[in-house]
Order: structure tokens, then C-alpha cells, then sequence
């Protein structure tokens, strides 16, 4: 059976009330926030790929079993923690995040509050990072 449960998105820049059986999720299992309505199916938009990415990262970690060192983004004068664990609790707190909200978010130096964009822009980085450092280990093991 379906759930009758609806989320809150916006659809093609409008915001609209959806059923959650009928939106495309995240490799998480939770809805993303922005979805383009293509030939009748809520699709992920791209400006949540970043989230999309990160959680496929945590997921591609579980399954190659590697150790990823912990690392450190700097943004904006923050520093966050950057391993895949604090990954995934970005794209969690990014997901019930509105445009303009301040995220308490516990990084190196303590708590700090930051805004969303700011949050996301780590969140791009500490991927980007994450995977050079995985390409780098999986050259090593050749």
C-alpha cells in the first residue's frame, strides 16, 4: 500500500503540497526539496544534486569497505568536519533547511551558525575532496 503521506516542495519554482510515493528520493530515502515535473514525474532538480552526490559517496564508502581519513573543509573562515559521517548529517540538515536558514552546525573549533549556502558550499567541497582522496587510495592498491 502507498502512503498517503504529502510533502511540502516546490515543483518548477512553485511551492506545492505532492504525495511522497510520487517524488523521486535520494539514495537516503528521503525527499529532496526542488523537483522538476518531467512528462509527469517529480524529478530531483540539479540544485539538489550536491545532497544527491554526497549520499551516494556515503553509500559507495559502506560498499568498498576503505578507510577515508578525516578531513578538513575551510569556508568562509569555518572549519567542518568533512568525513562521510558528517556528510550525510549535512544532507540531512540541508534537506529540512529553507533558503535563508541559519543551521547550528558542530565543526573543529565548536559550535558554529551558519547559513545554508554556506553549509552547501562545504558540502561540495568536503565530496569533491572525499573522492580525490578515494581515487588516490584506489591507485595506491593497484
Amino acid at each position: 500500500m502507498h502512503s498517503l503521506r504529502t510533502e511540502q516542495v516546490t515543483v518548477d519554482g512553485v511551492k506545492q503540497m505532492v504525495l511522497s510515493s510520487k517524488l523521486e528520493e535520494r539514495p537516503s530515502g528521503l525527499p529532496a526539496r526542488d523537483y522538476k515535473l518531467i512528462n509527469g514525474q517529480y524529478k530531483i532538480a540539479i540544485e539538489e544534486q550536491v545532497m544527491v552526490d554526497a549520499e551516494e559517496l556515503v553509500i559507495k564508502k559502506g560498499k568498498r569497505n576503505k578507510y577515508i581519513d578525516e578531513l578538513t573543509v575551510e569556508v568562509n573562515g569555518v572549519a567542518f568536519h568533512a568525513n562521510e559521517r558528517s556528510m550525510s548529517r549535512m544532507a540531512t540538515r540541508l534537506a529540512t533547511a529553507e533558503p535563508d536558514d541559519l543551521i547550528d552546525w558542530k565543526c573543529i573549533d565548536g559550535w558554529v551558525t551558519v547559513t545554508e549556502a554556506t553549509l552547501r558550499e562545504a558540502l561540495k567541497l568536503a565530496s569533491v575532496q572525499a573522492t580525490l582522496i578515494w581515487r588516490m587510495k584506489d591507485e595506491q592498491s593497484i
